[in-house]
């Protein structure tokens, strides 16, 4: 699901179907709207919290939120939020995740696992002598569990949550062992823990595993693990969550960052993100929270990122007021400004475009124009010679 909003105020300017139709409004009584004026949040505060991580970032990954829906339906989303260009204008690209059932079965989940980590851990003795108790809570884990001896690794029980996610039946597991679901690269890795029933086993309790299922997909998953006397044996009880999908997700972020971060550092002009510091209304000083290499290279000054430019330029708003109103302009108004001005600190002649994200911030691309105002300088300076050439010969003619 994506929109399209206007920066600062975040106004819908367009949403696809899929947006509207998890919301359940029409798309024209959407756009032109924000999320508060639709009455969307059921924690106004997630306004708030994004807003910041936006301002701090320059865009939001996986941000989990509520939002209710017209029919008043509370859905958790997660929302990701990058910065765009359109004819001009800067606006935000929202995509959404509806992640309910993912928040509902993790919340299931995360209590039924407590539930049984304390019950495991305190009630041992009690679970031996209750098996009407024990199978219950066992079968009807939403998590694989199963029991494997600590000697042989053999299954000596699964419930039925195993059976149903890996595709074994029960007496095919039983057949097996704890290896028979390992790649072979992750064998020699399992025999190597430490398998004893009084032994530590901090390092199996939440290792992450590659596990096979018996179609031969391989699956990410994490092991929470507890020592059991089973039928009189030493045995361990197994939890498994798959969290293949998760770690898909966390690469493709991965990847994304990336993506964002190469783009960042290898634009060809440069790029400067700044917090304005006003006083009385009239810009004091600016502050450099991230700039890319190309800026450093334009500009020359180096190490530049959270030093304000009163520290590296002192005299530079002072000297040139015409470039401390524009950039006063930009971040008060939120429009646009394109300009060329000499920096005399640097001696260089920039081309400069300012805009404002959000109140209080700006953000500047600079080029540096020196040698075309060096050409520019040289060729009026021949029209002019050549003018008067033109008059005194002209006069000569005469």
């Amino acid at each position: 699901m994506k929109g399209i909003a206007e920066a600062p105020s975040m106004r819908y300017l367009d949403i696809n179907d899929a947006y509207a139709e998890f919301l359940g409004y029409p798309k024209e009584d959407v756009i032109g709207k924000t999320s508060l004026e639709l009455n969307m949040l059921v924690q106004p505060g997630d306004r708030v919290r994004i807003m910041h991580d936006l301002s701090e970032n320059g865009f939001v990954r996986n941000a989990e939120t509520l939002l209710r829906s017209k029919n008043g339906e509370p859905r958790w989303i997660s929302t990701s939020i990058d910065k765009l260009n359109i004819h001009g204008k800067d606006s935000y690209l929202i995509a959404l995740v509806d992640i309910t059932d993912r928040k509902l079965f993790e919340k299931r989940l995360l209590t039924l696992s407590q539930e049984l980590e304390h019950k495991v851990q305190e009630r041992t003795e009690e679970i031996k002598s209750s098996e009407k108790r024990y199978r219950y809570l066992f079968e009807n884990n939403p998590m694989p569990m199963w029991v494997i001896d600590l000697e042989t690794f053999q299954f000596l029980d699964v419930n039925e949550m195993a059976t149903m996610q890996y595709g074994y039946s029960r007496d095919e597991f039983l057949s097996m062992t704890a290896l028979d679901i390992r790649p072979e690269q992750e064998k020699e890795r399992f025999k190597s823990l430490d398998h004893s029933f009084d032994g530590s086993a901090s390092d199996f309790r939440k290792g992450v595993w590659n596990h096979r299922k018996k179609n031969g997909e391989l699956i990410q998953v994490e092991i929470i693990a507890h020592a059991i006397t089973f039928n009189g044996r030493p045995a361990r009880l197994i939890l498994a969550n798959d969290i293949t999908e998760k770690r898909k997700a966390e690469e493709k972020l991965i990847r994304s960052e990336e993506l964002y971060r190469s783009l960042f550092e290898n634009m060809l002009h440069g790029f400067a993100y700044c917090q304005a510091i006003f006083e009385n209304n009239k810009l004091k000083d600016y502050i450099y929270l991230a700039v890319n290499s190309e800026y450093e290279k334009i500009t020359g000054l180096k190490d530049i990122t959270g030093k304000k430019i009163s520290e590296l330029m002192p005299k530079l708003l002072s000297a040139d007021p015409q470039y401390a109103a524009i950039v006063t302009r930009v971040v008060l108004t939120g429009k646009p400004e394109k300009f060329e001005t000499w920096v005399e600190p640097l001696g260089k002649w920039f081309s400069i475009a300012l805009y404002s994200p959000e109140e209080g911030y700006f953000v500047g691309l600079v080029d540096n124009i020196t040698e075309r105002k060096l050409a520019e300088e040289k060729i009026i300076k021949i029209n002019e010679e050549l003018e008067k050439r033109v008059i005194d010969r002209t006069g000569e003619l005469k």
